[in-house]
């Protein structure tokens, strides 16, 4: 009875173990090593992917077994532990799947897994486009519905999207989101948004841009996915920053910031921080950007974050820009010393990149600046020489390992193409034509890609021999470099002495520019006091000649006005009324001479003012109708007090004859610049004149005097349409 029981017990214990993978098992696995994976604890997310892995084993199911197997993959590639992904493209290209759709999955899979590893090699995208393209005509059309169908999707779009086509990447970015929201995944959709949001700024099309950005930041704050909301607040905050909407930029950069409090990755924080600090630097608001960059610091102290040293740099360098000194001297030295205990050649060379631009830029101090600037460029050419070896040894090591792994696939292929021909054979011998007729076909593939790894593998040993001999002219460059190097040392030795040379020689050019600066002084000042008793000269002359005449006319009209008085009053009056006229011309001619001398009026903006009051005054009185049409541009012109006057009189005395004689309604006056003169244009509508027989008055001949001693054009035209002058004064 008992041997019974734990028969039952052991055939029901058999039964729950076949029931655990199946496809909703396999489906939540993956999402749940996702999960962990997306939170940056990848170690879980490998020992959900394990567990997939070996329960699948158990109850021999190939589809859970490779699905997980290509997820695996996928994580070594992301995470650079790709050493060994041929073995499992291996294995996986020899499960036996019995049901279609599982087995197209697994193959898409495969090809997924391939072209991200070629899409992060040099020169792999072609290749990599190879392999999505082969994975799309498996699913295809319609494609079946399937998560592996969205990331072949998104994979397309960021392989176009790195070739600069643009529109491709976004159609399949498009139809990458359509897939994931058709298999009720909302959340992987919102992290296309980002890729979407990238295109459209590539493409100028800044607000759909931003669209797509806010989409994705709401996807992850349904999320909660903090790691992701932090880095696209941050990139929206770039887009507002790259199109001069700087309020915008801090805005994000600070939510960014905000929610990286909740980050379970200190380098969020860290960031984030340094991302404020270096908007407001951007801003120029110094202040603010040495804050955030000295709470980076400090939090990156808290997280030991690696060559924290180089932020150090940068917070010496905001600390200058503030005019602190002790804390910029500070930053620098501390950063400076890390730098040598790390042996960060790089570092150092920045170091000495930004004291040269501080002396230079922000101090003026070209002296102390050479100095870091000559070190700066010894470490500089350094760096090169050894970056150079360097990277040929990474390029060697890289080939010796692509063609192991090459050779491995190779087998591989050799393996697979064994077991199609026994396939092919079967299917023969069973009837079934289509069947074998495919088999032929991926045999015929599998050939195609052997040899072209063969003919890879002989590149590769080519080019092994070429980095041979390029090592060995690598070598001798660095001869020539380290004896440059000598050079420049003997250089920095002798600065000090040129330093000195220079700041005598410096000093006698001082001295010899101090002594010819006096002497232009000196001769200013002659200048000055010549023009000074010139200008007085030519203000007595005309007070002279405008006053003198004008009181000389006064006191002769008084003496007739006085000896008339009794005889005949009319005749009295119209004398008294000339007194009247002349006075208040000479009151005028006093008012427009102070005016040209005062030196707040040397714009053209005030001669337009004291133009339109006189236009005003005298048209408007006369009910004359007007139009002045000015240049907006005149407004910065300046003039001398002598041309100003010129100008200005000239206008006056046109609108004095314009006002007496014209018997016009209707006056234009127009003012435009050109960038060599100003030109005037007065026209009326009146009577007109005739040129050739009515002499020109002295009002006419003072024009025209006043405009060539300004070495201008005096023009005058007039008919019974009217009459018109035309001035042109060099103002430049």
């Amino acid at each position: 009875m008992r041997f019974k029981w734990s028969l039952i017990l052991l055939f029901l214990s058999v039964s729950m173990f076949s029931q655990i993978v199946n496809t909703d098992y396999i489906g939540k696995k993956l999402d749940e090593a996702k999960t962990y994976y997306d939170a940056s604890e990848s170690q879980k997310a490998y020992t959900t992917l394990d567990e997939l892995i070996s329960n699948s084993q158990k109850e021999k199911n190939n589809f859970g077994y490779g699905m997980g197997l290509i997820k695996k993959v996928f994580y070594d590639i992301e995470l650079g532990y790709d050493k060994n992904v041929a073995k499992e493209w291996a294995v996986i290209e020899n499960l036996k799947i019995s049901n279609p759709n599982h087995e197209k999955e697994i193959k898409m899979g495969l090809l997924w897994t391939k072209s991200l590893y070629f899409k992060n090699k040099e020169g792999g995208l072609s290749k990599s486009t190879e392999y999505l393209n082969e994975a799309l005509r498996i699913a295809g059309k319609p494609p079946i519905k399937s998560s592996i169908t969205a990331e072949i999707y998104y994979t397309l779009g960021s392989v176009k999207e790195k070739n600069n086509e643009y529109a491709s990447a976004l159609d399949y970015y498009q139809k990458s989101v359509q897939m994931y929201e058709k298999e009720n995944e909302p959340e992987s959709a919102g992290l296309v948004y980002v890729n979407i949001s990238n295109v459209y700024f590539y493409m100028g099309e800044i607000a759909q841009s931003i669209q797509y950005s806010h989409k994705a930041i709401q996807s992850r704050k349904r999320a909660k996915d903090y790691e992701n909301l932090c880095v696209q607040l941050s990139n929206l905050a770039r887009i507002y920053n790259k199109i001069n909407q700087m309020d915008s930029a801090i805005y994000y950069y600070k939510e960014s910031n905000r929610f990286a409090q909740n980050s379970k990755k200190p380098e969020t924080k860290f960031i984030s921080l340094v991302d404020l600090a270096m908007a407001y630097h951007a801003q120029k608001d110094r202040p603010n950007a040495l804050k955030y960059m000295e709470e980076a610091i400090e939090y990156g102290k808290e997280i030991n974050r690696h060559q924290l040293y180089r932020y150090t740099r940068v917070a010496g360098m905001f600390a200058g820009y503030t005019g602190d000194e002790e804390k910029m001297n500070r930053y620098y030295e501390e950063s400076y010393q890390k730098a040598l205990e790390a042996k960060d050649n790089g570092a150092v060379r920045d170091w000495y990149g930004s004291l040269n631009f501080y002396y230079k830029n922000v101090k003026n101090d070209p002296a102390t600046a050479y100095g870091y600037l000559e070190n700066f460029h010894a470490y500089k050419d350094s760096i090169l020489n050894e970056t150079s070896k360097k990277n040929f040894h990474e390029l060697e090591v890289k080939y010796e390992t692509e063609k192991k792994e090459a050779e491995i696939e190779r087998l591989a292929i050799d393996s697979k193409i064994k077991n199609l021909e026994i396939e092919k054979k079967n299917a023969l011998i069973r009837g079934n034509l289509i069947e074998a007729e495919q088999k032929q076909r991926e045999i015929e593939i599998l050939v195609k890609t052997k040899e072209i790894n063969d003919l890879k593998i002989s590149q590769q040993n080519e080019f092994l021999k070429m980095n041979q001999a390029q090592i060995h002219s690598l070598e001798q460059q660095k001869k020539i470099a380290y004896q440059e190097n000598e050079l420049k040392e003997r250089k920095i030795q002798n600065q000090n002495l040129t330093r000195n040379l220079g700041i005598a020689s410096f000093l006698i050019v001082l001295i010899s520019i101090a002594f010819l600066v006096n002497r232009i002084l000196l001769k200013k000042k002659i200048e000055q006091k010549n023009l000074i008793i010139k200008e007085r000269n030519r203000i007595s002359s005309e007070l002279h000649d405008e006053v003198g005449s004008t009181l000389t006319a006064i006191n002769l009209i008084s003496h007739s006005a006085i000896k008339d008085l009794n005889l005949e009053e009319s005749k009295t009056k119209v004398q008294i009324e000339k007194i009247k006229e002349n006075t208040q011309n000479v009151m005028e001619n006093i008012s427009d001479i102070v005016w040209s001398m005062n030196p707040d009026n040397d714009n053209f903006r005030q001669i337009i003012v004291r133009m339109k009051e006189f236009t005003v005054n005298i048209l408007e009185n006369n009910k004359i109708d007007y139009q002045f049409e000015i240049d907006d541009s005149l407004n910065e012109v300046k003039f001398s007090p002598e041309k100003r006057r010129d100008f200005y009189l000239i206008f006056k005395e046109a609108l004095n004859n314009l006002s007496k004689y014209s018997q016009a309604d209707f006056a234009k006056i127009s003012i435009m610049k050109n960038p060599h003169e100003i030109h005037m244009k007065i026209k009326d509508n009146g009577v007109g004149f005739d040129l050739s027989t009515v002499k020109l008055g002295n009002g006419l001949k003072n024009m025209k005097m006043r405009t060539e001693n300004q070495k201008g054009k005096f023009e005058i035209s007039s008919n019974k349409s009217g009459t018109q002058i035309y001035v042109s004064f060099p103002y430049a």
